[in-house]
């Protein structure tokens, strides 16, 4: 009888350690390397049936980071896809998402004659950790040694795999697939080794 109750005890006592490691975040994903930079773009693109993309000047000089875009649709048609985008404006690889629960990932490259080429690595497909309707949506990418390594969105991971990029500039996709929308980029956030 007596081992029954320290066992029952020992149990009780790994329960709330448990539960008091994952409270304190112990287990969460972990960007690489340290913040860098934290800043709100106050950046919005209106789109129509249409695609907009803006892309920033900075480039990024270490070679393994992880970039954090937030974003949220702020008025308009649900069907709306938005995204972080990562590369150059001729070769890039984008993430997006969508209003109505979806997520993507792509590759465009230019192709002779300027038309833009695109490899859908993951094809628009529903995934339960995007937020729907005007929720704000995380974007996370981890870039090690110059390759496309994860993808995180909301803090899941979404895919794991090797994309080379060719160029470490960053910008921002909208489209919209149906009616007008607003699209809000509020953040970013760098994390350099």
């Amino acid at each position: 009888m007596q081992w029954l109750g320290i066992s029952a005890a020992v149990v009780l006592v790994a329960i709330a350690m448990s539960i008091a490691l994952i409270s304190a975040g112990v287990f969460d994903p972990r960007p690489q390397g340290k913040l860098a930079k934290s800043f709100g773009i106050d950046q919005a693109l209106m789109v129509n049936g249409n695609q907009q993309i803006e892309w920033f000047d900075q480039a990024f000089s270490s070679r393994s980071y992880t970039i954090r875009l937030s974003a949220n649709l702020a008025a308009g048609d649900l069907d709306t896809g938005y995204g972080l985008l990562l590369g150059n404006e001729n070769q890039y690889v984008g993430v997006a998402v969508s209003a109505l629960g979806y997520a993507t990932i792509w590759q465009s490259a230019a192709a002779a004659g300027d038309i833009s080429q695109q490899i859908s690595i993951l094809p628009w497909q529903t995934w339960p950790h995007v937020h729907t309707n005007q929720d704000s949506n995380e974007i996370w990418i981890d870039v090690s040694h110059g390759k496309i390594s994860s993808v995180r969105l909301n803090r899941e991971i979404f895919w794991q795999g090797s994309v080379p990029l060719n160029d470490h500039k960053y910008g921002i996709w909208a489209e919209g697939f149906a009616g007008p929308a607003n699209i809000d980029f509020s953040l970013v956030e760098l994390f350099f080794d």
